[in-house]
């Protein structure tokens, strides 16, 4: 189960047993020292276990969700589960991919190492369009197909190969993988044409880091084998070295040039391949395994590739570390290309990064493995799929929340053992999607951030509603408890009238607020805990005994108000000079004075929740402040409002109407406290439901099935003192934090 449902269960379990035990309180006091019937008790224990029990929980939680996979979709992240929505908003560690998650997986061949020279290459895109430039010379495709050692290179490059180029329009896309696609065009721009019959292939594996053809091509009479890879793994595969036309010996002091040279790039933030190849008279034309191959070849060199960084992953990388989110990189390129990205995009906050890689792994035990874990961010280089299962693993035995990313098959096993795995929708695997909770549809990191964004407002959403509802029951307890406790106090609220509230006029606000989007300033706090519950003890009593208590006052306040307009009561009188209860509580008998006293009592409720559900909408910003909603909805919200047409897209060309949403929206945008209260439609609709319900519980038959009756229009405005005095306590409350107090204590 997800920490949602988990926290769902423990809270079904709660609010079971407070209403029931409060329940079975008042049955045994209504029965034993009230003087009730036992069935007249039990209706109250009905009435009062209706009271304590949140109805709209469910379809908020439902809706919240569903609210929020639409909005991640928007935002390129697809979840495939409801709960998983509001897991990624507790999340603590993201483990992602480098290439094509934190760079654009553009790849482009810029330098290549050959005969002790760099040789750099321009050019944009998939492009076969550049220049080879040597010291500053261009040199022509003559110079190129002269120069043995470069021209042997390409052809590898171009020969040990799965991917091609194709025109698409005015551009050109890659059908294969993208580095492949990126060495296809470096052999293109040098003029590498021509077609090879492939006898044998041996694909890139994780584990050994390299490739291997067996071609013929129409200039030569023997097979060939051409290898790339990993540098340092390929090189191991070299005896000899082509440079300056011939093949010899290569030595040791070749090997550390070479990995020198190599490590210069990819200190660079450059991912380097290397190229090797072996004559076709060395093959045994029997035996083509990567293991026959790629041993006793002849080194060619190097070359170059950048992957240009996503320009929105430094700032998703910041966002991370302020909310309290570590990301660690787990990557299978060379750890020195790891962590030179790593520090452009902010890995580390400004902290030397430390990388490992996965023959480091494998020598670890657990022990020492969770302990570099715990130590902030770090890279994991050159690592195996079961490096990174194994990785996860640990994470989670540490008590983390874990979001991983991937996208090949091997990847799978990681995916399914993470809190959230994350599958890539350009580039990744059907096995990894079916294995992963959410897909991004853009592969970028920064979409995970959004998502995580949203899971944390879901949280928040429900955590709103369930303060909205328990506000309220304080007031529809009182009349019991003080009715019970009192004798002779009349009983001011009936079971219908709890559930008028329970049922009625407080459902469709409070689904409101499952919708809200994120608070600005959600980011900069820390993931919540995975054992914080949505319903804690002292959460309860806050909104019991403070807001719970201003709306009960509120109340009483009109109720008494009441009295003073009936003449029953007036400052100096006992409280229960009000219109009596009926004898027995038979509601169908009781006067006209006793019903309007409980309408008065009523609707108090409805103006006083009208303001605690707009404040409810934030944690610290004022409702009548520009930053009162966050600057990506509120953009996001102008901007369709600024596109909307009255008469739907058939008329959207009438000139007449299409400035209209522009001028609305030019209009909210300066006049932002009426957008503060417009801007969740659900809500408003909300407040205009409760306010015609409750109409309709006054002025029609319903009034003889709840047990009201009219009152004077004045008693409806006197009511909403209650809307005045709840929002100028949220805003006090607000101001104040806004300087730095919390005042949790305060709901």
């Amino acid at each position: 189960p997800s920490p949602l449902q988990r926290q769902l269960r423990s809270t079904v379990y709660a609010i079971s047993a407070l209403a029931g035990g409060l329940g079975v309180v008042f049955l045994l006091l209504g029965w034993l020292v009230a003087g009730l019937s036992f069935l007249e008790a039990f209706v109250f224990f009905i009435g009062l276990f209706v009271a304590n029990v949140p109805e709209g929980l469910l379809p908020t939680v439902t809706l919240a969700l569903a609210m929020g996979v639409q909005l991640m979709a928007k935002r390129h992240a697809l979840v495939k589960s409801l709960p998983s929505v509001e897991t990624l908003g507790c999340t603590t560690v993201i483990c992602c991919d480098k290439t094509g998650t934190l760079t654009q997986n553009l790849m482009m061949a810029t330098e290549v190492a050959v005969d002790g020279k760099t040789v750099s290459v321009s050019g944009l895109g998939y492009r076969p369009e550049g220049e080879f430039i040597l010291e500053g010379n261009s040199l022509s495709l003559e110079a190129i197909s002269r120069w043995t050692t470069l021209r042997r290179l390409l052809e590898c490059a171009f020969v040990c190969n799965n991917a091609r180029l194709e025109k698409a329009g005015a551009d050109y896309r890659v059908i294969g993988d993208p580095t492949e696609g990126a060495l296809a065009c470096l052999a293109e721009k040098a003029g590498m044409r021509g077609t090879h019959q492939r006898l044998h292939l041996n694909p890139f594996e994780s584990i050994r880091k390299r490739m291997s053809v067996i071609v013929k091509t129409d200039r030569e009479s023997t097979a060939t084998g051409y290898v790339k890879g990993a540098p340092l793994e390929t090189l191991e595969c070299c005896d000899r070295i082509l440079i300056a036309d011939s093949i010899r010996a290569l030595t040791e002091e070749d090997r550390r040039q070479i990995a020198a040279q190599n490590d210069s790039m990819a200190n660079r933030g450059l991912r380097v391949l290397a190229f090797a190849y072996r004559d076709g008279a060395e093959l045994d034309g029997s035996r083509h395994s990567a293991n026959d191959i790629e041993r006793r070849l002849i080194f060619l060199g190097l070359i170059a590739l950048s992957d240009p960084i996503r320009p929105e992953v430094p700032e998703a990388i910041h966002a991370c570390h302020t909310a309290g989110i570590r990301v660690i990189m787990i990557t299978g390129d060379y750890a020195l290309t790891a962590a030179s990205i790593g520090q452009q995009i902010g890995l580390g906050q400004g902290l030397p990064l430390k990388a490992f890689t996965g023959a480091e792994i494998s020598e670890m035990d657990d022990e020492r493995l969770r302990g570099i874990l715990e130590k902030g961010e770090i890279i994991f280089a050159r690592v195996a799929p079961e490096h990174k299962l194994r990785i996860v693993s640990l994470l989670k035995t540490m008590g983390e929340i874990v979001a991983v990313t991937g996208d090949g098959v091997n990847d799978a096993p990681a995916l399914k053992k993470a809190d959230i795995g994350i599958a890539m929708g350009l580039r990744g695997s059907d096995v990894a999607k079916e294995a992963a909770h959410m897909i991004l549809t853009d592969d970028n990191f920064s979409s995970i951030v959004a998502a995580i964004e949203e899971g944390r407002a879901i949280f928040d959403n429900i955590k709103r509603f369930a303060a909205y509802v328990l506000n309220s029951n304080p007031q529809e307890m009182y009349p019991y408890i003080f009715w019970v406790l009192f004798p002779g106090l009349p009983l001011a609220m009936t079971v219908m009238g709890v559930l008028a509230v329970d049922v009625g006029t407080d459902l469709i606000p409070a689904m409101g607020l499952g919708t809200e989007p994120p608070e600005e300033g959600i980011m900069e706090r820390p993931p919540r805990r995975r054992d914080e519950k949505i319903l804690s003890l002292n959460f309860i009593l806050r909104s019991y005994f403070v807001q719970g208590s201003i709306l009960a006052f509120s109340c009483y306040a009109t109720y008494y108000y009441m009295g003073w307009v009936l003449g029953t009561w007036k400052p100096g009188l006992s409280l229960s000079a009000m219109p009596p209860s009926p004898a027995g509580l038979k509601f169908h008998e009781a006067s006209p004075a006793y019903l309007q006293s409980l309408t008065a009592y009523f609707f108090p409720t409805v103006t006083a929740q009208i303001a605690n559900v707009l404040c409810k909408r934030s944690w610290k910003a004022s409702l009548f402040a520009k930053e009162f909603l966050n600057p990506h909805h509120r953009r996001e919200t102008l901007e369709a409002i600024a596109k909307w047409h009255p008469l739907g897209h058939a008329q959207a060309q009438i000139s007449f109407f299409k400035p209209l949403g522009a001028r609305l929206a030019r209009f909210l945008d300066r006049h932002y406290v009426l957008f503060n209260f417009v801007s969740n439609p659900l809500i408003d609709l909300g407040i205009l439901f409760e306010l015609l319900l409750s109409y309709l519980f006054f002025y029609s038959p319903l009034s003889r099935i709840y047990y009201f009756a009219p009152v004077p229009w004045h008693v409806y405005l006197f009511a909403f003192h209650a809307t005045f005095l709840l929002l100028a306590f949220e805003e006090i409350k607000k101001y104040y934090r806004r300087k730095g107090h919390s005042l949790e204590f305060l709901g």
